[in-house]
């Protein structure tokens, strides 16, 4: 971008006052091309910075934690604007996908038995009751909802060594997404 002192001819530049009024001006205009990116960037849920997050938390009466990350907290942005009728299955993996990533969860939707069953991908436990709570808003209520973590298995788990298990404790194999785990 052009700076003020560009556009002065070349008498003038050798003038501190000009020098003077470029730098302000300089530095208003910089603020200015930061807060047209600021505001582009937050026209958008999933490029919410912290400032546009916590605005959209406040209008929908989000509350943050402390633990949460900005991914975090865009996703239960997401999740309320995702919070539409009507809810087929085509919707609700829509929704999923969106929030857990394709491959990210495991639906099965059983109607004989009236039940919905939703395992999620260990990487994304920390939009787990973010999951639950959207499901439970949107699955019928005549269906038996149950949402659980897809936890390691002993099938993941016999790809690896005895020797590159023991640096695990056994919460961290059963709850952790492994190094190198394929577990989607």
């Amino acid at each position: 971008m052009r700076k003020y002192k560009d556009y002065l001819p070349e008498e003038l530049k050798k003038y501190k006052e000009f020098i003077a009024i470029g730098d302000t001006v300089d530095k208003q205009f910089d603020k200015l091309e930061t807060d047209k990116r600021r505001v582009l960037l937050n026209g958008f849920i999933m490029t919410l910075d912290d400032y546009g997050c916590t605005r959209w938390e406040k209008m929908l009466h989000l509350v943050r934690r402390d633990s949460d990350s900005l991914e975090d907290r865009r996703k239960r942005i997401l999740i309320k604007f995702l919070n539409q009728l009507p809810y087929t299955e085509k919707r609700l993996r829509e929704m999923l996908d969106s929030i857990c990533g394709q491959g990210g969860y495991d639906l099965k939707v059983d109607i004989s038995i009236d039940c919905v069953h939703v395992k999620i991908d260990l990487g994304r436990k920390n939009q787990f009751q973010e999951v639950e709570k959207m499901l439970e808003d949107v699955v019928p209520l005549n269906l038996w909802l149950k949402v659980e973590l897809k936890y390691n298995t002993h099938r993941i788990l016999g790809q690896y060594t005895h020797r590159e298990l023991a640096q695990y404790t056994h919460r961290q194999l059963r709850e952790e997404k492994l190094h190198g785990n394929n577990n989607r």
